[in-house]
Parts: C-alpha cells; sequence; structure tokens
C-alpha cells in the first residue's frame, strides 16, 4: 500500500512540473523536424501563450539565441525572459502551416510577426516566405515581386535578398514574359552578388548569366517561340502535362527552326518519361538527336539512353 501511495504521489508530482520555456521550444522544433505539422504548432503555441512557466527563466546553458534575441521587441504583456523564443516560436508557426496547406493562415502569421518582430533575425525569412507564398501557392505575382522587392531593399547584405532578386527576375521571364525587364533583374543579381563580395562563380552569379545569355539566344522570331515556351512550362510545372504536350507541340509545328524548338522536343520526351510513356519517351528523343545534332540535350539524352540499356 505505502509503495502505491508513493507512486501515485510521485506520478502527481510529476504531471504538476512545469516544462521549462526552453524545453517546449525544442520539442515543439523536434516536432516540426519530424514532419508533425499539427502537433508542432499545437506547441509552439503554447510557448507564446501568457502562461505561468512564462516566469521561469531559461537555464544559460541552453539559451538557443544570443545577441539577437535580445534586440526582438515584444508585447507589454510578455516578460523579457520568454523575448529569447518568442520570434522563433511565431516564425515556425507560420511554416507549419505552409505545410499543412494553410497558406492564408501562414500569409497572416508571417505579416503580423513583420510588424511584431522588425529585429529579429527571421525577419529576412519571414518576408521571403511572404513572397514565396504568393508566387508558388496563391500564384499571385505582383504581391510576390512587391514582397522580393522589400526583401532586397530591407536586407540587401542577406543570401535571400540574392535569392529574391533572382525570383524576380524569373516571374518577369517566365511569368508576365516580359524579356527586357528579366534581363534587367537578371542584370540586379549580379550586381547585388558583387556587391556582398560574392565571386561570379557563385550559384546567383552563374545562374543570372545562364538566364541573360538564354533570352539573347532566344530573341528569334521576336522572342514569340521563346513566350510560347514559358507559358506551357508554366502549364507543366503545375502538372499539366496533357495541356503542355500540346503547347510544345505546337510550337514545334509553328516555329521548328526556332531555338527554343529543341527545348520543346526535350521537355515532350521528359513528360512522356514522366507519365511512364517510356517507348514514346524513347522515341521523342532520338526525334530530338535526329532533327537537332547540335542541342545541348543530345549528350544528355544519349547518356540517358545509354544508362537505360544498361539497367535492361
Amino acid at each position: 500500500m505505502i509503495k502505491i501511495i508513493l507512486l501515485l504521489c510521485l506520478a502527481t508530482s510529476q504531471s504538476n512540473t512545469v516544462k521549462n520555456p526552453y524545453q517546449i521550444y525544442l520539442d515543439a522544433t523536434t516536432l516540426c523536424h519530424e514532419g508533425r505539422w499539427t502537433e508542432a504548432i499545437t506547441l509552439y503555441e503554447k510557448l507564446i501563450s501568457p502562461d505561468p512557466y512564462h516566469e521561469e527563466k531559461p537555464h544559460p546553458e541552453k539559451a538557443y539565441r544570443k545577441e539577437a534575441r535580445a534586440k526582438a521587441p515584444a508585447k507589454k504583456e510578455v516578460t523579457a525572459k520568454t523575448v529569447e523564443f518568442l520570434d522563433d516560436a511565431h516564425f515556425w508557426i507560420g511554416y507549419c502551416y505552409i505545410e499543412v496547406g494553410d497558406y492564408k493562415k501562414a500569409l497572416k502569421i508571417f505579416k503580423k510577426f513583420l510588424k511584431e518582430f522588425t529585429g529579429s533575425e527571421y525577419a529576412d525569412d519571414a518576408e521571403y516566405k511572404i513572397g514565396e507564398i504568393y508566387e508558388k501557392y496563391l500564384h499571385n505575382y505582383g504581391d510576390a515581386i512587391k514582397s522580393y522587392k522589400r526583401l532586397v531593399e530591407k536586407y540587401a547584405t542577406s543570401n535571400l535578398a540574392l535569392q529574391s532578386q533572382l525570383r524576380q527576375a524569373e516571374i518577369q521571364e517566365r511569368v508576365y514574359t516580359d524579356f527586357d525587364k528579366a534581363i534587367t533583374d537578371y542584370k540586379k543579381v549580379e550586381s547585388l552578388n558583387k556587391a556582398q563580395n560574392l565571386t561570379q562563380s557563385s550559384w546567383y552569379a552563374k545562374t543570372a548569366k545562364e538566364r541573360i545569355e538564354f533570352i539573347k539566344e532566344n530573341s528569334d522570331f521576336d522572342w514569340k517561340p521563346l513566350k510560347m515556351y514559358n507559358q506551357t512550362l508554366n502549364k507543366e510545372t503545375k502538372g499539366l502535362y496533357d495541356d503542355a504536350l500540346g503547347g510544345y507541340r505546337k510550337l514545334l509545328e509553328k516555329y521548328p527552326d526556332s531555338n527554343a524548338a529543341d527545348d520543346a522536343q526535350f521537355r515532350i520526351a521528359e513528360i512522356l518519361k514522366e507519365q511512364k510513356k517510356d517507348k514514346l519517351s524513347i522515341e521523342a528523343y532520338k526525334l530530338l538527336i535526329e532533327r537537332y545534332p547540335d542541342s545541348q540535350y543530345v549528350p544528355i539524352i544519349k547518356t540517358k539512353i545509354l544508362t537505360e540499356k544498361k539497367r535492361k
């Protein structure tokens, strides 16, 4: 009987133990890494709620952030002892909502985050996520560009500034098919790359240079084939494979001698492969080699075909 009472007392004592805020943060982050987004949201929200445990100061050896935490402004009702984790928790709640597919909720959280935690080291990440939500999930490209521009202006030294400038250029090129504006934006990527003291061989600089060259090389027929190609590529990206096949075939029919023709033929072969139509895919690859022997895709295709033969 005594043993049972002792066990019950121990269990009651443990259940009433208030977790340190840092431990709650770690538990939530672990759930986040495991892809248990809804559970992670619940714990992060517990961390930012005005519960009594907020008065407990985290052990100094477990501090997750240093000086940046002190710079993050907090609401009056939140003590300085808890500001250490507030911006982290708010940011990751927004991130988790993206993962569960509630993009409007995530957008609302990130916008609120930027108002309340202007000094946070997550501020540029939050601005980038806003642009990403608008672009990739809501397909609101105008607001996406606005967000990316704000990031470049406010956080010019961030690597996300380079990524944001690149996203602007790609939207101009592939969505709006405004190639003059796209070239201008890609050149801004090169300038920003230089301003951050990165080499010309950096991924950003190389990508910008390659896209500028690609646009200029495909200026034939007043950019009409390239416009058709980009419009069709957008359909393919959205998983509209049959529509994309029709678009690429129309391009080849109308502009068989354009610089974008081999790109269109390659995409046809790739889509057929994605649809598990292997025989038709191989025929499409071979047709590209036959019609466009000087294409940059020829070595890639030959390697693909050779690899497939070895597997069989």
